[in-house]
């Protein structure tokens, strides 16, 4: 069975003229999804997709259009007018049956129930004149119907469509994560050098990996059978889809930041293209431009900071690259999103992801520079801990198999 998120996500861009119209929840920015939210009166975490109609040039006024949930699709074609909402199971029965030869929209009849009114048969012209849709929308319609008259969707139910850090996401999500970058890296190199090494235990203290799985992460270096396709399917079913999106996103991003001077990492993401869902070679090279961004927070003062994050949100904007996606794992600098939330970034990027709650002041740019730099210090700290946890551990289990190799010689002599 198909999740109806899924459908809607993977086809609606493929069945409309215009596809710059066309804007799916995890490329738009939260003062977006605020606005929509209010005006089509939906909860901000059910929005899937957005057709939007409006004429303003302001980026974040979505005035009219079409929002699609899980449930239902809303329709508001004038800014005076009232909100026609049709729950897909609605549809019931959306055949459109057409003569061979006059094979257009306005042929088709759709049959919509609603709640105790029968079933009102409207078409395409009827759409039209209700300014539900325009001349040019004719395959947002069509959509309609084929999405109706899907017979392998799961159910027509709301999802919540907002991503969840992966610091916060369960261990066996995390344990995944880190193997796949591992497999991945080791399948390229044969080995993980010290730098990249450093670079991964940095990544499992940002994601707040526990200790029990670090000893698991740890066994997998010397039992890696599983291959990176395996790995991601065991997250995927441990994810929402939605959920999923994101990650491949940040494994994308985060993959590129381990191996940031080589090519092979860039062959081996184009090459996998259809299973990174990357559509085009030009996304991983601005993923690339993003991290050299982030690693400038470090050095600029508190007026470019802002500046490198307007710079973060227009490219990943321009380019169709999730923002929640990017900053799953936090940033590539060493803080995690927690942190990044702690110095009021969430203010300057504006992300479902993370609380805007706190304020970022920039009146004293050498103190938040400090500040800036203790934390990433700590985080470092952190991470020093951790390896010698694994020392420690590995140490543990030398004794232990020195001890059971000892105990089996007595016994042999025996």
């Amino acid at each position: 069975m198909e999740n109806i998120c899924q459908f809607i996500i993977e086809n609606i861009d493929k069945n409309s003229l215009n596809t710059k119209k066309i804007k799916l929840v995890f490329n738009m920015q939260e003062q977006e999804i605020t606005t929509i939210s209010k005006i089509f009166k939906v909860s901000s975490e059910h929005i899937i997709a957005f057709y939007d109609t409006s004429t303003s040039f302001n980026y974040f006024s979505k005035t009219t259009g079409i929002c699609f949930t899980g449930k239902e699709v809303i329709f508001k074609r004038k800014e005076d007018e009232v909100l026609m909402k049709i729950n897909y199971e609605d549809f019931k029965e959306a055949n459109k049956s057409l003569p061979e030869k006059t094979t257009t929209l306005q042929d088709i009849k759709f049959p919509i129930s609603f709640h105790n009114l029968g079933t009102s048969y409207l078409s395409f012209d009827d759409f039209k004149k209700k300014n539900y849709i325009e001349e040019n929308d004719e395959l947002i319609i069509n959509f309609l119907h084929i999405l109706t008259s899907k017979n392998n969707i799961e159910s027509f139910k709301n999802e919540s469509m907002f991503p969840q850090a992966l610091e916060k996401t369960n261990e066996s999500i995390k344990e995944n994560y880190i193997k796949v970058i591992i497999k991945i890296i080791l399948d390229q190199y044969g080995f993980l050098d010290e730098k990249r090494s450093i670079k991964i235990f940095a990544l499992m203290n940002k994601i707040n990996v526990a200790s029990e799985t670090r000893y698991k992460i740890q066994d997998f270096l010397h039992n890696k059978h599983s291959s990176f396709e395996d790995l991601l399917n065991i997250i995927k079913q441990e994810s929402r889809f939605m959920q999923f999106k994101y990650i491949l996103i940040s494994l994308i991003k985060d993959l590129i930041d381990i191996d940031f001077e080589d090519n092979k990492i860039y062959n081996f993401l184009y090459e996998n293209k259809d299973i990174f869902k990357i559509k085009d070679l030009k996304e991983i090279y601005w993923i690339k431009e993003i991290i050299k961004k982030e690693y400038q927070i470090i050095l600029d003062d508190n007026k470019e900071i802002q500046q490198i994050f307007n710079f973060i949100s227009e490219t990943a904007t321009k380019n169709n690259i999730s923002l929640n996606g990017l900053y799953l794992s936090g940033m590539t600098i060493g803080m995690s999103v927690s942190i990044m939330e702690l110095l009021g970034f969430g203010e300057l990027i504006k992300l479902p992801l993370i609380d805007s709650s706190k304020k970022y002041h920039n009146k004293n740019k050498q103190q938040l520079r400090l500040f800036i730099i203790q934390e990433i210090l700590k985080e470092n700290q952190k991470t020093i801990t951790q390896i010698i946890d694994i020392i420690n551990n590995l140490i543990e289990q030398c004794n232990t198999n020195t001890q059971n190799l000892q105990e089996l010689i007595k016994l042999l002599k025996l």
